[in-house]
């Protein structure tokens, strides 16, 4: 399982858990397949983010978009050798996840 955002959302994936608007209804429940439509109205109720059922590999693009994110976020943290070390791993998880 794995949390994307909606505009990497694609027809074909599965919900690992249900997707609910800002008034707690639910528009799709878990082991939902994502189409075109389901997606159109997820955007419509202003949904960001889905959880979705995953083998953990992601593409290439996704790789390289999770890594640009991961050093803005540790851009932060200066010289610290522990954070530089965390923000290591994390990239060596990334690229261990490409298909």
């Amino acid at each position: 399982m794995r949390k994307i955002r909606l505009s990497d959302a694609e027809d074909g994936m599965v919900l690992a858990r249900p997707v609910a608007n800002a008034n707690g209804v639910t528009l799709a429940g878990a082991g939902t397949t994502l189409n075109e439509q389901r997606i159109k109205r997820f955007e419509a109720a202003d949904i960001d983010e889905l959880w979705i059922e995953s083998d953990s590999s992601v593409g290439r693009e996704f790789a390289e978009q999770q890594k640009e994110r991961l050093d803005k976020r540790f851009a932060r943290a200066g010289d610290s050798e522990v954070w530089q070390l965390l923000h290591d791993v994390l990239l060596e998880r990334i690229e261990q996840r490409v298909k």
